[in-house]
């Protein structure tokens, strides 16, 4: 609706509400030409009869004069003081009536016989008291002609309207559905304004009882254009309180109060309903619902103090009137200074909103249904470790109303086929029980270099309930693996669960970059063992058993020899998940060479989603060249890689050179710290002895003890 312009405003006065009920008396009015000064005609209050008034009405005819004035911006009002020739009114001015525009003015300087306003007094004028007219033209250096003034003042308010329809409204309570009722009403030339009565309960609607009435125009048929006007009054007073003409849809209408915390979303281009038009107390009020004209040349709808609203728009049909009436829980929000918020539209997999998380950063957002419309998808990437590295990354919710459910997202498996398209819940926020409460957690790790690696999927559904915003914080911690110093020579290794503990294990083998070894993971080694046993031929390095109880999983599919094969996965490399919420478990494993005794290795789950990561080493490499700067093939192939190859017996050559300093060689090697033992480049203790003629020394990986070595024994030959 287009602000109503007025004298009060122009000057930043604020008129008062107007008031209640009782005669009639016209004083004269001179004709008048008004200017873009105000000026006052004084209207000889003290001859006017005692009595108090609480209502007019003004007719005058009006014609533009110098500076092409418009009648639209022909301002009159009624002051208790005079204003001095800069237009500026004495010291505690009152304004009686401040009403704005004429009807039916419009943007032009055609002449306008008749135009009127009739309007409750905004503050009751008592008779006898000093009474002034104030005019003014709004734009800059024009005039315009005030003739045959008609004032008329009432010591009666105007009458409350007869209701075309009457309608009581009910507030669900918290948590249950919103209600909507609808009221049809006709418009047409001879009624283009109708009127429902409206009874709000006690209470009101308030944000503090977390109340709200949503009333729009939606689904209305007007015809040339849809176009609808709605005017609240209040039904004691008559007091305007609040008004639309555009805020819905297209030329649609809306008006929204109480509770806006949680806003309910809007239709189409209008705007969202967040009870901006404020509260409304308990008791009667008037709905006046009307057409207007299609633009400024054509009269719009004015409403004045005291149910008075005229309308002349073309426009004819039915009125649609949707009156939605709910109850949110009245709670504080929580905050989230600092946090990044939700973007919509972001309801499914396919449109999660791409978010990049540090430690110590908060996301926030708003679900008020558990419906799928309502979902929050979020696509997180948190921090990235560094080569060598294992992040563990958690998710804390919270909220002032947590009835929302925080979920990571995966995908089902069917027989050992994944079902790429699906969305299955592979992980659940937990309680208020564990510490902290309400959290989830996944881990990243690897070099996979695909566009989704080490990214996870989280979903955010809420409840009716939920009227309050999330907030999720994200923190992230390195893993220090489980060293269980064991070492086992290359070839045929044996990792098993079976015999060593009771609880239903799931784990899976990866390699000294930290990414899966295939097939190299098991759930049940039979349909009666809910343990796992799986023997793998290893080449030299170092290796790390991910392992929980069920259900551990990565993005792979489960391993063909796994006689379980329909646990659910999660969307892309580089991470490892586990779905339960149990916080102890005995995971003891055993770690062997095929065939041999296996080394026990004793560790244990301590809280939900917990995964141990248990180092062990495979022995072999470079030292199995024919001096120690020989590990690889004469192609540059290591010889942990490919057994057998040609490789020269006089000495290193240009095909260890290029090993060495490889991607995957000395530099990447270097960087990953005690986790480069085992490598093909690690070929000698810290202190640079060939670890062929040191078994046992000091070892923390490949470094400059390495390096000086492969050097030093680069251009000699065969030992």
């Amino acid at each position: 609706m287009k602000k109503k312009l007025s004298i009060a405003t122009i000057l930043a006065v604020t008129g008062l509400a107007a008031s209640a009920a009782q005669a009639q008396f016209s004083p004269t009015v001179p004709n008048l030409t008004a200017t873009d000064t105000i000026q006052t005609v004084d209207l000889n209050g003290a001859a006017i009869p005692a009595g108090t008034y609480r209502s007019y009405s003004l007719f005058i005819d009006w014609a533009t004069g110098l500076g092409d004035a418009f009648s639209d911006e022909a301002l009159p009002a009624l002051t208790s003081t005079a204003a001095d020739g800069l237009g500026n009114f004495g010291v505690g001015n009152v304004f009686h009536s401040d009403p704005g525009v004429f009807f039916p003015s419009i943007a032009s300087a055609d002449p306008i016989n008749g135009m009127k306003v009739v309007s409750n007094m905004d503050v009751n004028y008592e008779g006898g008291s000093p009474l002034f007219f104030a005019n003014l033209q709004t734009f800059a250096d024009s005039t315009a002609s005030w003739s045959n003034i008609n004032l008329t003042l009432n010591t009666t308010s105007l009458p409350t309207p007869t209701p075309d329809l009457t309608r009581t409204l009910s507030f669900p309570a918290v948590g249950s559905p919103f209600s909507t009722v609808t009221d049809t009403v006709n418009i047409d030339t001879s009624s283009r304004v109708r009127w429902i009565k409206i009874t709000i309960p006690a209470g009101g609607v308030n944000a503090s009882n977390g109340r709200f009435l949503d009333i729009d125009t939606e689904t209305s048929t007007l015809a040339p254009t849809n176009d609808t006007v709605l005017v609240l009054f209040n039904g004691t007073t008559g007091a305007t309180v609040a008004a639309d003409d555009d805020d819905g849809s297209g030329f649609l209408s809306q008006l929204t109060f109480g509770f806006g915390t949680t806003t309910r979303p809007a239709v189409g281009a209008g705007a969202v309903y967040n009870g901006r038009d404020g509260a409304l107390t308990a008791g009667d009020f008037y709905l006046a619902v009307a057409n207007t004209g299609d633009d400024e040349f054509t009269p719009f709808t004015r409403f004045y103090e005291g149910f008075s609203v005229f309308a002349d728009g073309g426009n004819i049909g039915d009125a649609v009137v949707r009156m939605t009436t709910g109850t949110f829980s009245a709670v504080v929000p929580i905050d989230c200074t600092g946090g990044l918020s939700e973007v919509e539209p972001n309801n499914t997999k396919a449109t999660a909103q791409n978010i990049t998380l540090t430690s110590g950063q908060a996301l926030c957002g708003d679900s008020i249904s558990a419906a799928a419309g309502e979902f929050d998808y979020f696509k997180v990437t948190g921090t990235a470790p560094a080569a060598g590295q294992i992040i563990l990354n958690r998710i804390v919710y919270s909220s002032n109303t947590p009835t929302h459910v925080v979920t990571v997202r995966g995908l089902f498996q069917d027989t050992g086929v994944i079902d790429t398209a699906s969305d299955a819940t592979v992980q659940t926020a937990t309680g208020t029980t564990t510490t902290p409460p309400r959290f989830i957690q996944w881990y990243t790790l690897g070099n996979d270099a695909s566009a989704d690696a080490r990214q996870v999927l989280i979903r955010v559904s809420g409840a009716t309930s939920s009227t309050t915003r999330y907030r999720l914080d994200y923190s992230s911690s390195v893993v220090t693996p489980v060293e269980s110093g064991i070492s086992v020579p290359a070839g045929d290794v044996t990792v098993s669960t079976v015999g060593s503990t009771t609880t239903d294990t799931d784990f899976w083998v990866y390699d000294q970059n930290l990414n899966p070894v295939a097939e190299f993971g098991e759930d049940d080694d039979s349909a009666t063992v809910a343990q796992g046993s799986v023997t793998k031929s290893l080449t030299p390095g170092t290796y790390y058993v991910a392992i929980s109880n069920f259900n551990l999983m990565n993005n792979l599919a489960s391993p063909s020899t796994d006689a379980w094969l329909e646990g659910n996965v999660v969307d892309f490399p580089g991470v490892v998940l586990n779905s339960s919420t149990t916080a102890t478990s005995d995971l003891t494993l055993l770690i062997g060479a095929a065939g041999g005794t296996p080394s026990p290795v004793v560790t244990a789950k301590s809280t939900a989603f917990d995964v141990k990561f248990v180092k062990f080493t495979v022995t072999g490499g470079a030292t199995a060249g024919c001096n120690p700067a020989d590990i690889a093939c004469d192609d540059g192939t290591p010889l942990s890689a490919a057994p057998g190859c040609t490789n020269s017996t006089t000495g290193p050559n240009e095909g260890d050179f290029n090993a060495f300093f490889s991607a995957e060689g000395f530099f990447f090697q270097s960087g990953l710290g005690a986790g480069g033992v085992g490598g093909t480049c690690d070929i000698a203790c810290d202190d640079g002895t060939p670890l062929s003629q040191a078994p046992g020394c000091t070892n923390n990986g490949v470094n400059e003890g390495d390096y000086n070595a492969f050097f030093n024994n680069l251009f000699l030959s065969c030992i």
